[in-house]
């Protein structure tokens, strides 16, 4: 558990050097909010693992998102989990958000469009 962790960690630093790219006519980007005590990380698009954690590039259409999700630090309270979210009408030239909504007991991960719309929520 602890090396997952580790492994997010520098993968997200090694990330740092590179730029978010920009939606265009063929590509939506999802960016994380990350809140306090959760990390969220890209790892796979439809099944196939991303090159860098930091957002995801997707055409338009249905697209099948995983993520991790690590929580702490490295301690034996931490955790380190993947989690999926479909949508389908991811538009070219658009920018999204992911982000862990913390509801008491519960956490959800939740997509929201530019405008703060929530698309699409799923309980972890």
């Amino acid at each position: 558990m602890k090396l997952l962790f580790l492994a997010a960690i520098s993968a997200l630093l090694s990330a740092c050097a590179t730029q978010i790219p920009s939606a265009n006519d063929s590509t939506a980007i999802i960016t994380f909010q990350n809140s306090t005590g959760d990390l969220l990380m890209a790892n796979k698009v439809n099944g196939i693992s991303v090159d860098n954690g930091r957002y995801f590039s997707v055409s338009p259409g249905n697209n099948k998102l995983e993520v991790l999700i690590t929580s702490g630090t490295g301690q034996e309270s931490s955790y380190a989990m993947f989690a999926t979210l479909e949508y389908s009408d991811f538009a070219a030239d658009n920018t999204y958000e992911m982000r862990i909504m913390d509801k008491g007991f519960q956490k959800s991960l939740q997509l929201i469009d530019r405008t703060g719309s929530l698309l699409s929520e799923r309980a972890l």
